[in-house]
């Protein structure tokens, strides 16, 4: 009988650096079969490489957003878990993350385990990552296409499945009013408040009782749009309740904390930054997967859609296969600020067949 299991490592990464640790799979676990970041804020943008018993699971480059999950973003953890099979029982597991934000990121990272499949591996699946660049060079309206020829690896044998991680140049924007409103400087002084260590004296606790009076007027005192209203009146129930002494400290659920940190950064959900208009043609072995002048819109896993949910699936055979992409930047007609967006990358997802 085959039984799930789990197997969690958890590390921080202050901002801007990057961490390579070693650990190892559990010796009650016979294979690892998929994995799966928790992270304790947004990682679109961080990169993340992943090893286990010595074959590479993630390469070099591979965006940590694509298989991150958040409790109260997404529906289904099974969306953004990349699945794979590889041998555990002690197998060595080496990890290398960069966070590319200016805060500190702590994150769970979970392998989904099986007890009880012994059989051996036939094939390993695989990423080829193929970075597409933009062009600055304007032709005419838009700008000149950039064209890539590469191949397919010599030890790949089926392609399975093309995404990308187009989002990462989603515009990450403030919302106007939130963010610097009155209102938005109180919420990110409350958040700092929460983060200030317990008080041991009657003196420490008179004095962090005046500032938590003193961000509850300004939150009081600030417009609070309708739509964040709820959530605004338990920031002020938890300032309320710390100062008439019903908590020790000021106590707020996890998920409300995370509430508030989108409402002061948040990234825009539906908001392509004009790249509808962009297309994108990729031909393998001369047959087309994406026709001339697909439109990208329809391929990007945005901020609540997984590279599951977006990702061509297909059979191909491929060995040393042709690879052909072709990527049209257009600008978005009703403005005329000039703003080219970051480079993005392809992954190839193979089967590779193992030699017995």
């Amino acid at each position: 009988m085959i039984i799930p299991r789990q197997q969690v490592i958890s590390f921080t990464v202050l901002a801007g650096q990057q961490i390579d640790l070693t650990s190892y799979t559990k010796f009650n676990h016979d294979k690892v079969v998929g994995v799966v970041l928790l992270p304790d804020k947004a990682i679109f943008g961080d990169k993340i490489h992943l090893e286990i018993n010595k074959q590479t699971v993630l390469p070099y480059g591979f965006d940590a957003g694509l298989i991150s999950f958040r409790q109260f973003l997404n529906k289904d953890i099974r969306k953004c878990t990349y699945t794979f099979e590889e041998y555990a029982k002690g197998s060595e597991i080496r990890l290398i993350y960069k966070n590319n934000d200016k805060r500190v990121v702590n994150i769970d990272l979970i392998l989904l385990a099986v007890q009880g499949d012994t059989a051996e591996i036939s094939q390993r699946r695989k990423i080829q990552i193929i970075p597409v660049p933009f062009t600055s060079k304007p032709k005419g309206a838009g700008y000149e296409p950039f064209e890539i020829r590469t191949k397919t690896d010599f030890y790949y044998q089926e392609l399975t499945g093309i995404f990308n991680d187009y989002f990462n140049f989603i515009t990450r924007q403030y919302d106007s009013y939130v963010a610097f409103s009155p209102l938005g400087t109180a919420i990110r002084n409350f958040l700092k408040f929460l983060e200030e260590p317990a008080t041991n004296t009657d003196n420490e606790k008179a004095a962090k009782k005046q500032k938590a009076k003193a961000i509850q007027e300004a939150i009081e005192q600030a417009f609070t749009p309708t739509n964040v209203k709820e959530l605004i009146d338990i920031v002020i129930k938890c300032l309320s309740d710390y100062r008439t002494d019903k908590t020790p400290e000021p106590e707020m659920t996890q998920k409300n904390i995370n509430a508030l940190q989108e409402l002061i950064e948040s990234i825009e959900v539906y908001n392509d930054n004009f790249q509808s208009l962009s297309t994108i043609e990729i031909t393998v072995n001369q047959t087309p997967v994406y026709p001339f002048n697909y439109p990208v819109a329809n391929i990007i896993p945005r901020y609540r859609k997984t590279f599951n949910e977006t990702m061509y699936q297909c059979s191909m055979n491929v060995q040393e296969a042709d690879i052909f992409i072709r990527f049209t930047y257009q600008q978005n007609p009703y403005t005329n600020l000039i703003n080219i967006p970051r480079d993005f990358n392809l992954y190839f997802v193979y089967n590779q067949i193992v030699k017995k």
